[in-house]
């Protein structure tokens, strides 16, 4: 028994089992149960609290990849969005969101979540809406048509990259701000952006649906290997509904705590708790980060004035003008929701 955990009679995932024969040469599926039982005691594997108990490797077993910053980025900060390498932009996201994340103490800072947010908690919605609405500036403020079309394309990368990086919280601000009415409605840019590219954004839209509430991106972070940044809003939402869903005095009685309610949040504390526990082995880079940290919050107003500068909007015949429609796939609206909107 290692942490106040017992493998002697636990019944392990197929997915488990699996992780141990891809991780251990010659294992077969027969001898996976025995290696994992002795890789939990001797500490190479430890076990995830949560609503769905879960075994990851508790040690980092990869070398810090490379950075791929260039040279000139490491003295002054970056003029273009086109000047980073996608996965860099990515790494460097991970670990400002990540920093982010560490910050809240759930049992300091997501009590009564659904009356007031703690510093911590509103630091990481400033963010998260502060990188969607830069990334639509990034776009509408390019002028040119073919570096704005080059642009959406490197954001979709970076977003694409920020999700294979389990950083759920980027990953969905830079889809957000992709789909933004400021960023849709550029008629001429989406028409020439490649099918190809087009798919990977649509994908990843729909792994971030509100759908069946958020039904993909939780199955996408339970499936996830930590280390990762998860998309807060659904912690908000989740503890919101059970402080507010469950009554803190057990009806009939006076002074009888609900205590069911209190292990159902507690559940949500230890599972928070634990993925801080996994850090993303990346190299900072100084000059990156501080320009990432520190990107305006772009007004709605200014974002649909400098959209309207690169494609005009298109006048009716009876008069009033309104903006065109994306031609090659149907905007998603249900997205257009930032990490404020969770709870």
């Amino acid at each position: 028994e290692m942490e106040g955990v017992s493998v002697k009679n636990t019944k392990f995932r197929r997915k488990e089992l699996l992780l141990v024969c891809d991780n251990i040469p010659h294992t077969t599926p027969k001898e996976a149960a025995n290696n994992l039982s002795r890789l939990i005691l001797s500490g190479c594997f430890t076990c995830v609290e949560g609503p769905k108990k879960r075994y990851v490797f508790a040690l980092d077993q990869t070398k810090q990849p490379k950075s791929l910053i260039m040279n000139t980025l490491k003295y002054k900060p970056p003029t273009d969005i086109l000047e980073i390498h996608p996965k860099e932009f990515a790494r460097q996201l991970c670990l400002i969101e990540f920093e982010l994340f560490c910050n809240i103490q759930p049992s300091r800072d997501l009590v009564n979540v659904s009356k007031c947010k703690a510093a911590t908690v509103e630091a990481c919605i400033l963010y998260s809406n502060k990188l969607s609405r830069w990334v639509a500036s990034e776009i509408v403020k390019t002028v040119n048509e073919k570096k704005r079309v080059a642009v959406v394309r490197r954001l979709i990368e970076i977003a694409e990259e920020t999700w294979k990086l389990n950083n759920f919280s980027s990953s969905s601000a830079i889809l957000y701000g992709l789909d933004h009415r400021s960023v849709q409605r550029l008629k001429l840019t989406w028409k020439a952006i490649p099918r190809r590219t087009v798919k990977i954004y649509e994908d990843l839209l729909e792994q971030i649906s509100v759908k069946d509430n958020f039904e993909k991106l939780r199955a996408a972070k339970d499936n996830a290997k930590p280390p990762l940044v998860p998309y807060l809003a659904i912690y908000l939402k989740d503890i919101a509904l059970l402080e507010l869903g469950n009554p803190t005095i057990v009806e009939g009685t006076n002074d009888v705590l609900n205590f069911s309610k209190f292990f159902m949040i507690s559940n949500r504390f230890f599972e928070i708790n634990a993925l801080k526990l996994y850090k993303y082995n990346f190299r900072w880079c100084s000059v990156l980060s501080h320009w990432l940290k520190n990107i305006p919050l772009i007004s709605e107003e200014q974002l649909f004035a400098d959209s309207d500068f690169c494609e005009e909007r298109i006048k009716t015949a009876d008069g009033p003008t309104k903006a065109t429609s994306l031609p090659t796939f149907k905007p998603l609206t249900t997205f257009r929701r930032t990490v404020t909107g969770g709870i």
